[in-house]
């Protein structure tokens, strides 16, 4: 019973941060669908510290469509102070993958600036967006994406060839 009520806790409080996540995007609950195991600390409001063990969440948005899905073997959590209960920073390793509006990126790490608005995929990531039906696939040095505005830049990219080209 315990554990179910701190799974539940930690839901409700990374959904209070989440709404926060995108800027723009109105984000109002976090899914936390697996987690081999949690860190964190309930008396200091900093419910999360890290999850480990292949962490998946999906943040909900308005619609199915606007859910952000996540990936990763460990994520961390930074925070501003010590008076801070929301993440500053999350940090992503181990077989990242988002999947944001059917575009997917693959990366080996990746690190959420939440005051900043940015996420920036290292590690050899992999973006494939869908366009009409279309799909592009490209390896690239870096992934920058701008979680308020949807903005990316993909730095020395090149084509990845599926087997069917």
């Amino acid at each position: 019973m315990i554990r179910t009520l701190t799974i539940i806790g930690l839901i409700l409080v990374s959904g209070a941060w989440a709404q926060e996540l995108t800027g723009g995007t109105d984000f109002t609950n976090v899914r936390l669908d697996r987690a081999g195991l949690i860190k964190g600390n309930y008396k200091s409001g900093r419910i999360i510290e890290s999850m480990s063990g292949g962490v998946k969440m999906t943040f909900l948005g308005e619609t199915p469509q606007q859910n952000v899905e996540l990936t990763a073997d460990q994520v961390d959590f930074q925070y501003t102070d010590e008076t801070s209960k929301r993440p500053s920073k999350i940090t992503m390793s181990g077989s990242v993958t988002i999947i944001v509006e059917g575009n997917r990126v693959d990366s080996g790490s990746a690190v959420f600036d939440l005051d900043a608005g940015l996420a920036t995929f290292n590690d050899n990531p992999i973006i494939d967006m869908k366009d009409e039906g279309n799909s592009i696939k490209l390896a690239a040095k870096v992934i920058l994406l701008n979680l308020d505005t949807g903005d990316f830049e993909v730095r020395e990219g090149q084509r990845v060839h599926d087997e069917s080209d």
